[in-house]
């Protein structure tokens, strides 16, 4: 792929193309690219896993950038295996601050009202070949917690979300599926290390003080993340990131 190559598309057909950049950070699944144009910045991905439905990935950014919470996608290539998109600016944070946490909750729920046409997905199913007795009983766990289905980004590591001023937005949405709520909300308590009083102000702001809130469900997935973490890791032989589902 050369620029070239990208400007014979009518995407670029009133730019001129500049740079293109292999981006330091690569995902597991993709090889992603800065390009540059007279007009503006881009994501070029070239896709190396096909073990995703890229077609459902792009509709539910499309769904994800008109509630503002990720960038637009622009064009999607399947026979070339690539995707291009507005490219993502801001901060990545290990660390989150009280606002920041609120707008990281605040952005969870405007994620989790995106209505997508999708089988929830089966955790159990997925992983029970895999799973330690221990493990197996946690997830056992779940069918005796209240089921909340929605859209989850499935993959909230600090790498995918990025701050700038008071907006954040959430990138590489490729394991986006329907969920519990409550994964994505388990998600943030362990990639940020929260404390009790950081899970507190999370949930009071994700669920507006108005509806009551469960520790214990949150708990539950706080643990089962950990185990899909584990088995993940076990799977890829990496230690960096957290999950792949």
């Amino acid at each position: 792929m050369n620029l070239e190559h990208l400007a014979q598309y009518n995407l670029f057909a009133n730019e001129t193309l500049l740079r293109l950049t292999r981006l330091e950070n690569q995902g597991y699944n993709n090889t992603n690219y800065l390009l540059e144009s007279t007009k503006a910045d881009y994501l070029v991905r070239l896709f190396r896993a096909n073990t995703f439905n890229r077609k459902d990935e792009f509709e539910i950014g499309k769904k994800a950038f008109k509630k503002k919470v990720a960038p637009k996608p622009l064009l999607l290539d399947t026979t070339q295996n690539l995707m291009i998109a507005q490219f993502g600016k801001g901060e990545h944070k290990t660390r989150l601050s009280p606002r920041a946490l609120q707008s990281i909750a605040r952005t969870l729920q405007k994620v989790h009202r995106i209505k997508h046409h999708q089988k929830p997905y089966d955790m159990f199913k997925a992983y029970k070949k895999s799973l330690s007795n221990k493990a197996f009983l946690l997830f056992k766990k779940l069918h005796l917690q209240r089921s909340e289905p929605v859209l989850c980004h499935h993959d909230l590591n600090p790498k995918n979300i990025l701050f700038q001023a008071h907006k954040l937005t959430l990138i590489d949405w490729e394991y986006a599926r329907i969920n519990d709520r409550y994964f994505d909300l388990a998600s943030i308590v362990v990639e940020f290390k929260l404390t009790n009083k950081e899970i507190h102000l999370l949930l009071r702001t994700y669920f507006t003080c108005k509806t009551s809130y469960e520790l214990k469900k949150l708990e539950l997935y706080v643990e089962i993340y950990k185990v899909v973490c584990a088995l993940w890791f076990e799977d890829y032989g990496k230690d960096e990131l957290c999950p792949k589902l």
